[in-house]
């Protein structure tokens, strides 16, 4: 029974090419190699260039969340997936741009936390605060 060939793959990773220097570009050599040889053995040659893609459990273990939550983003639309048989793939583009908004609303919620007004005085996380001992902090909250 003859076996089936399979043409052979050559992977840069973009940590690779992000990590060589100009004058440093071993994996430019590489490829240039890879493609003279494949040019020899007169074969097509083919580059593209794939975005990574990530199951709801490695994109839950890349941003510290448990897979329930990625899941249900993907359900509920906030995150962008494709399906793939029966499976979901979450492109690394997509991940990124769901954990920086994830990030963005937090930050937003929390800035009105941080600023509590008194006057004459604004109290922030990086300014002033009282230290006064008749300062009422918890009747201040109860106000908000």
């Amino acid at each position: 029974m003859a076996t089936l060939q399979r043409d052979p793959v050559m992977v840069i990773r973009p940590a690779t090419v992000r990590a060589s220097h100009s004058d440093d570009a071993d994996w430019a050599e590489q490829l240039l190699a890879f493609i003279r040889e494949a040019a020899e053995q007169d074969k097509t040659i083919t580059v593209t260039a794939e975005e990574r893609m990530y199951s709801p459990q490695q994109a839950a273990d890349a941003v510290h969340v448990s897979r329930m939550t990625v899941q249900r983003r993907i359900d509920d639309g906030t995150i962008q997936a494709v399906k793939v048989g029966s499976h979901w793939r979450i492109s690394e583009s997509e991940l990124h741009r769901w954990w920086n908004q994830v990030w963005s609303d937090t930050f937003a919620v929390m800035a009105e936390d941080i600023q509590v007004e008194r006057a004459p005085e604004v109290i922030d996380l990086f300014g002033t605060v009282p230290h006064d001992a008749d300062y009422d902090y918890k009747k201040l909250r109860e106000q908000r």
